[in-house]
């Protein structure tokens, strides 16, 4: 505690990610470093965690640790300010992106749109990827994949999904970071601009995990 426990699905996508050996990875808001651990178990040559939170830069090097994975390196900052001028094979991150409309949990907010930190990552992740390098992002139905891609496509990036999951939830999950924020997140459902489903009592929201590449480079898996 406080740091972001690991999703239940996080196996799922762990397991999509595509590690060369010796690969140099960027966990980008590790959380409690889950996927760039993953990352290093599979052969990862260096493995660079980044968080905002130092909470979380400090869990995931003791995750690193108990798992006697030696060549894991902590670093706290937003984006890509702790490796400026670094670049990497693998790059992944799972930025916050729940559109509200109003300020919310950090972890969680992603402006009104949901897309404020991804358009900074569209920009920026080309300058931070070696020649073939992978971009791995999740990104829930919230933000809408299909805008996502149109999004990175204008900076060089093809898409590919390579895992998906759906999360059960009840509405006053999301009421609980702001009052009204489910009434808000359905009108973008309704306005084609977000999806989920319904079944019952539940509601069911869909997850994705995507590898891009720049101008359409190598996808095969």
């Amino acid at each position: 505690p406080p740091v972001h426990y690991p999703d239940p699905y996080a196996d799922v996508v762990a397991a999509a990610i595509r590690v060369r050996p010796g690969d140099r990875v960027l966990d980008m808001g590790c959380g409690a470093g889950g996927y760039g651990l993953s990352a290093a178990a599979r052969g990862a040559g260096e493995v660079v965690l980044t968080d905002i939170d130092p909470a979380a830069v400090s869990c995931a090097l003791g995750n690193a640790a108990r798992n006697g994975i030696r060549h894991a390196d902590g670093r706290v900052g937003s984006l890509f300010s702790p490796v400026r001028g670094e670049r990497f094979d693998v790059i992944i991150t799972t930025l916050p992106q729940l559109p509200a409309p109003v300020p919310i949990l950090a972890a969680r907010y992603g402006g009104p749109d949901g897309l404020r930190y991804l358009r900074r990552l569209a920009g920026r992740a080309g300058a931070y990827l070696k020649p073939g390098g992978r971009l791995y992002m999740l990104i829930t139905d919230w933000a809408w994949p299909p805008r996502v891609e149109r999004l990175f496509g204008r900076h060089g990036f093809a898409f590919h999904r390579v895992a998906r999951v759906e999360r059960a939830f009840q509405p006053a999950e999301y009421d609980a970071y702001a009052p009204g924020l489910f009434a808000y997140l359905d009108g973008r459902a309704r306005r084609g601009l977000a999806r989920y489903r319904r079944n019952g009592t539940w509601c069911y929201l869909g997850v994705s995990f995507f590898e891009a590449t720049m101008n359409g480079g190598e996808l095969r898996r």
